[in-house]
């Protein structure tokens, strides 16, 4: 076989330094993925968590040297968005279409619409204790009351940067329950 040498080595190990890992956490509905990564990650309920399941929603975190965390959301174009409809009108089981109307007609009548928010331009927040706007379920009933999760129907995916340097070198993907 070949040698390697020290500088090979010592180049493999400065460009695994500087590579990005991704851990995705997955689990079924309810099995507690963001309980643990608000334990892990923030000291304190940032992600919400649920009785309910969500609407499926891909929260990535990662690190930044800015020393404010922040968030940013990203809206379904008026394709996806379409596309999800379609796919959840012809589905076998006409249940997941009900609540996703339900859905809809509840943070419309709060103001928030379709056409409004579908094919949005990015939102970016330096308050991660808005998130719940983005990701909760708007017809939990514990959202209710408080009207949050206006803009969850429309939402595509939220991107997390936090000033941790545990994760300086990974990224960390909160998914949606297998089964949801």
């Amino acid at each position: 076989g070949t040698e390697i040498t020290f500088e090979e080595r010592k180049k493999a190990i400065e460009a695994l330094k500087n590579t990005v890992f991704t851990i995705s956490v997955c689990g079924v509905v309810k099995a507690g993925k963001s309980t643990f990564l608000n334990a892990l990650l923030f000291g304190n309920d940032i992600l919400p968590t649920f009785a309910t399941p969500m609407t499926a929603k891909l929260t990535f975190i990662e690190y930044t040297k800015d020393p404010h965390d922040f968030f940013e959301v990203h809206f379904y174009s008026k394709e996806e968005f379409t596309a999800i409809e379609n796919a959840l009108k012809s589905d076998k089981d006409p249940k997941a279409y009900q609540q996703f109307k339900e859905r809809l007609e509840m943070v419309g009548e709060r103001g928030f619409t379709k056409n409004k928010w579908v094919g949005h331009v990015p939102i970016k927040d330096d308050d991660l204790n808005k998130l719940s706007e983005y990701v909760a379920d708007p017809s939990a009933q514990v959202n209710i009351a408080e009207q949050k999760g206006n803009y969850t129907p429309f939402v595509k995916e939220v991107h997390i940067s936090i000033h941790n340097e545990a994760i300086k070198n990974v990224r960390v993907v909160d998914t949606p329950g297998l089964r949801d």
